[in-house]
């Protein structure tokens, strides 16, 4: 009998196994996106400490900080993507 996993596996087409070239890559390319988002979030920490006292503008920096690390996480995935499939984005 086979698992609810197994069952949608066979679904989707299986695993993908990654050669140790593409794991290398899909590691370098969360290094350089999670410093990105580090690096937006301490900006985004230096603004919110600037702004201290004005709630509108506040509240501006958290929205623009949620819009840029989504941002961040989808070149993120895209870069990935195409690392998976052999190419360069």
């Amino acid at each position: 009998m086979k698992t609810a996993y197994e069952l949608a596996m066979e679904r989707l087409g299986g695993i993908q196994e990654c050669s140790a070239e593409v794991k290398a890559k899909l590691s370098e390319i969360d290094s350089i996106y999670d410093a990105q988002k580090a690096k937006a979030e301490v900006d985004a920490q230096t603004a919110l400490a600037q702004a201290r006292g004005n709630a509108s503008k506040e509240e501006q920096i958290r929205t623009d900080l949620a819009t840029e690390l989504k941002r961040i996480e989808e070149r993120r995935e895209a870069k990935k993507a195409a690392a998976r499939e052999g190419k360069e984005a």
